[in-house]
């Protein structure tokens, strides 16, 4: 049974009975008086039954059990009747969700068996990215919060950056934007507390402040006045001076604006990649006492704002990670967020750290959807396996799957749904990982496909990268070339992939940046023509599918418009390489196939975007491929 029971996460304990419960349109229960209003409403909105209580022999028996910690929860299942233990309503919610999971794949004649489950990890959250550039209305949100609670999510943030968020005391900044906005932060916490999902406040204080830096009104605050560079474009300040008392008095501001849509008692401050610190009017404070020094100042300076909310602090840990020497001056009731989204990762290493130093911490892996148009399956299961074992191997309190949206957040949402499913599965029980059928729950469960294509195709889809050649950090060299490089001439393009790491070094770790380094003196040719049959062969195979969701449509549309970025990037890659080889007219036939795709991808884009997606933001996270258009076009004059 446990090799075709489809539950994820999977049960810590599943004993196979003789027999089967047959579950009709209503059935009686028996339970203690004040559970009784939970389970009709969860037998109504997760089983689609009534639940009737009686007072004599019922079909469902619900029992109270102290000696259950709070979220764990038994099922029997017996022929005649299925018994259900719980201590707390978490738990009892949590067997409704088996239940569900079993009555979909089984429908009315449930097997009998016996389950006993809790979880490994007290914390098990996703961190949706709603700043760059894309931000979900209230449906998506609501759908993915359903699909989250289905995998016994327990935590939930949405990553706050710049504008995203309506302040009512900044509305000069976001008035003619589509920003999330209080009323719906209300509607999601509430939406979230039904489903036993702490709903956390998510806002940056420190670095990722670009937004607010342009503004008149606060580019004062900039750690390094004037303009930036990166990867050859100019870049806007991220960061704010740490040492001037404005840049706190404007966090003071934002979040006496933020935090009453939260009934949340956390508050993620973020504090991450202050990639200027120490480098601008802090310097001569720096040089003095060291830039660990004058980070854990300001670490202490947001602590006491936060405390002020009544809130428990969160924050990122990668700072901390690269001056361990300040962390014993770190408030001692904060949470340390350790992140890192490549499968080698340094979790074990900094698990050492962070047990040691007595703070509550979790691992941060993540989905690799981001910068990667279609995933990178492989890295994301073995991003989360690992941080998962040593998580567990360490103590961290809670796993964190994050899903970013860096440089326009082209990919889709259903990119990003077997990163969440996988890593919402070893979070619960981190010794799963042989039990985890992921291909078919995602069939069953997500994509809703009778004839078994989707969960495969998406899996598949998601490993492309695979035949660039180069493994880069955090992205796929397919989106690197649309999103950054464009149409460049193949010697640029050479001396840009020879000194990639130098390029991106003022934003990249120095585990990524010698990764990086390794994986450059490594490459291989990318792979043009085996690349063009692997997705020739996967549009074939997403014909094939027999989906029943609602949207299935639109899914299937937006993996279409995945495959048409990924052929363009690769048909730019190769143009680059080959097109001295070329006669003029075959260029020009290229250049212009290429331009011809790309009105299709621009307009599919766009379309597609708005069936999820708020309007604001959608035509910068256009500009890239607005902008290698106009490049074909004029290459195409040139000829």
């Amino acid at each position: 049974m446990n090799e075709t029971l489809l539950l994820l996460p999977h049960p810590k304990i599943v004993m196979l009975g003789s027999g089967y419960y047959n579950l009709d349109s209503s059935f009686t229960f028996i339970s203690p008086t004040d559970i009784s209003d939970f389970v009709r409403q969860y037998a109504a909105k997760l089983l689609l039954v009534e639940g009737v209580k009686t007072e004599d022999s019922a079909d469902i028996e619900f029992i109270k059990n102290p000696n259950l910690s709070r979220e764990e929860y038994q099922i029997e299942i017996l022929q005649k009747r299925i018994k259900v233990h719980y201590r707390e309503l978490n738990g009892l919610y949590y067997a409704f969700v088996t239940l569900k999971q079993m009555v979909k794949q089984y429908g009315e004649e449930i097997p009998c068996m016996k389950i006993e489950d809790c979880p490994d990890f007290e914390v098990r959250g996703v961190m949706l990215d709603i700043s760059r550039t894309k931000i979900p209305t209230l449906d998506t949100l609501y759908e993915l919060i359903d699909l989250l609670a289905d995998l016994k999510i327990n935590h939930f943030q949405l990553y706050i950056e710049g504008f995203s968020f309506a302040y009512p005391s900044f509305e000069q900044f976001w008035k003619n934007k589509s920003p999330i906005t209080g009323e719906e932060l209300k509607l999601l916490d509430a939406y979230c507390k039904e489903r036993f999902i702490d709903f956390v406040p998510n806002q940056n204080c420190l670095g990722h402040m670009a937004p607010w830096l342009e503004t008149e009104e606060f580019k004062h605050l900039r750690e390094v006045p004037g303009e930036m560079t990166f990867m050859g474009r100019p870049a806007s300040p991220t960061t704010m001076n740490p040492i001037d008392e404005g840049s706190v008095d404007l966090v003071n501001r934002m979040t006496d604006d933020f935090l009453p849509n939260f009934t949340s008692d956390n508050f993620n401050v973020n504090l991450d990649e202050p990639f200027e610190l120490g480098m601008g009017k802090s310097k001569p404070i720096a040089d003095e006492i060291g830039v660990g020094q004058l980070y854990v100042n300001y670490v202490n300076k947001i602590h006491k704002m936060v405390k002020k909310h009544e809130k428990k602090m969160l924050m990122w840990a990668d700072v901390v990670s690269r001056h361990p020497e300040i962390i014993d001056q770190l408030p001692k009731d904060i949470t340390l967020l350790e992140w890192g989204y490549e499968e080698a990762h340094p979790f074990s290493e900094r698990g050492k750290m962070l047990k040691e130093s007595g703070l509550d911490f979790y691992f941060c892996s993540g989905t690799s959807s981001w910068l990667s148009i279609a995933g990178r399956t492989n890295n994301m299961i073995n991003n989360i396996a690992n941080a998962v074992e040593n998580g567990k191997k360490y103590g961290a309190k809670g796993i964190l799957i994050t899903d970013w949206g860096d440089a326009g957040h082209w990919q889709s949402l259903s990119i990003s749904y077997p990163g969440f499913s996988y890593g919402a599965a070893l979070a619960w029980n981190s010794y799963s990982k042989d039990d985890i059928d992921l291909q078919a729950y995602l069939d069953l469960f997500i994509y809703e496909d009778s004839h078994f294509v989707m969960g495969d195709f998406s899996l598949n889809l998601g490993n492309y990268y695979l035949y660039e050649g180069l493994s880069l950090v955090n992205m796929t060299l397919t989106n690197a070339a649309l999103n950054f490089l464009g149409l460049v001439s193949k010697e640029e393009y050479t001396m840009i992939m020879e000194n990639l790491a130098e390029i991106l070094g003022p934003v990249m770790d120095e585990e990524s940046k010698k990764l990086l380094q390794e994986n450059i003196k490594n490459r291989t040719e990318y792979e043009y023509d085996s690349l063009k049959t692997y997705l020739s062969g996967l549009k074939d195979k997403l014909k094939s599918h027999s989906m029943k969701r609602k949207d299935a449509q639109v899914v299937e549309d937006e993996f279409s418009n995945a495959i048409r970025l990924i052929e363009l990037g690769a048909d730019l890659i190769n143009f680059i390489n080959c097109s001295g080889e070329l006669k003029p007219e075959n260029q020009q036939e290229l250049l212009t196939k290429m331009s011809e795709d790309l009105t299709t991808i621009i307009a599919e884009q766009r379309r597609l975007w708005l069936r999820r997606n708020k309007p604001g933001g959608l035509e910068e996270s256009l500009g890239p491929l607005i902008r290698l258009k106009s490049q074909l076009e004029a290459k195409i004059k040139d000829i």
